[in-house]
């Protein structure tokens, strides 16, 4: 099923009118609000670097809709090489020179858009690795060979073995300080820089659980599209608070799609275009927690012998602590206890001069006490 953007007029676009004017497979299910916002920001971002090249096109008043309609033509003829896609498009462009550069940029943008990867520019063939990746114009490979070309499957796939259903990504945050760093381009997605502690994440789940309810809609391979959508459906499960929370403070809003029609896989086997990103993450879990955390006893870890020394530290200075805090009482109760004897004796001394002042009123006690009671005057 081939589908064409909807036209809406020149101005300010919600992000839900735009997101479906370039991707029309969106507005085939009903999705909430606030999933839009990051691929609108996204598309915004791509029309504001295509404004220059747009301007050879003359089909619609708004940079938009001529994105929009260069991207339908990029759906429409994925396998069909970049100079028969350009003459489909020359009706719409000022200029008919179909090598033009601004022409040629223009659909790149939108191939970029209609595959979430960033295409290189003609000429730029040495950014990848290995030159004899097909590239979009080069030797008539198509724009989806050149999208293709960008995502490599391993020689050996992953061995058949069930992840821990404990890798998730606020697991890999809380015990292993790893941070996310949101990501458009999937060929950025799960990349993982030990030495900074990040993990690349495609931040649009909305776009891949479109894609992939219906196929053939994207340059990119279905089974791509759909291994993408489990690879995030793994790292942030639903019915996890925890990881409700964790979306919430990075400002994703994705928890609320779910599972998007399919379950989470923990068969490591099923992941050909991620399944040595996912082992590096399993291998994460297996090293030792960091923080406060690697103090605590772990049956993935052998620190019992830090934990045991940590505790027993931490018990000894509770003990310190409060051997302190009754030594102290001890202090404040003795300081009283003298006070009260002070006061007792001071006491004592009072009735003692009352008994001998009764004493010596008395004529004849006081000639019995002479050495207490002077004679009066």
């Amino acid at each position: 099923m081939n589908y064409r953007p909807r036209c809406r007029s020149a101005g300010d676009m919600g992000n839900i009118p735009m997101c479906n004017m370039i991707w029309p497979v969106l507005s085939e299910r009903p999705y909430p609000a606030d999933q839009y916002t990051n691929l609108a920001m996204h598309v915004r971002e791509q029309l504001s670097q295509a404004t220059r090249p747009l301007e050879a096109f003359i089909s619609s008043p708004t940079n938009a809709e001529k994105m929009a309609m260069i991207v339908a033509s990029v759906r429409d003829h994925p396998s069909r090489p970049l100079g028969e896609i350009l003459d489909h498009l020359s009706p719409s462009v000022l200029e008919k020179d179909k090598l033009n550069p601004s022409i040629i940029e223009a659909l790149l943008h939108a191939a970029s858009l209609n595959a979430m990867v960033k295409l290189p520019e003609l000429g730029t063939c040495n950014n990848f690795e290995n030159e004899d990746r097909p590239t979009a114009g080069k030797d008539g490979h198509s724009l989806q060979e050149a999208v293709s070309s960008m995502f490599s499957t391993p020689t050996r796939r992953p061995e058949d073995q069930l992840i821990d259903h404990k890798l998730t990504m606020s697991y890999l945050s809380v015990y292993h300080k790893y941070d996310v760093i949101w990501v458009n381009d999937l060929t950025q997605h799960l990349q993982i820089d030990r030495s900074l502690r990040t993990i690349k994440i495609f931040q649009h789940k909305i776009w891949l659980s479109a894609h992939a309810s219906i196929p053939g809609q994207s340059l990119l391979g279905d089974a791509l599209v759909c291994e993408a959508l489990d690879t995030l459906n793994l790292l942030f499960p639903q019915h996890d608070r925890r990881n409700h929370s964790f979306l919430n403070d990075r400002g994703q809003r994705f928890y609320s799609l779910g599972y998007c029609g399919r379950e989470r896989n923990l068969h490591l086997q099923d992941y050909r275009y991620w399944g040595s990103n996912l082992e590096q993450l399993m291998d994460i879990m297996k090293e030792p927690r960091r923080g406060f955390w690697q103090l605590v006893p772990n049956a993935r870890q052998l620190n019992i012998l830090e934990s045991a020394n940590f505790w027993v530290a931490i018990f000894v200075a509770c003990l310190a602590i409060i051997s302190f805090a009754f030594g102290l009482v001890a202090v404040v109760y003795a300081k009283k206890s003298l006070d009260v004897s002070l006061e007792s004796l001071e006491l004592t001394r009072l009735q003692y001069q009352l008994s001998v002042a009764q004493a010596c009123t008395d004529p004849d006690q006081a000639k019995r006490l002479p050495l207490f009671c002077k004679p009066s005057g």
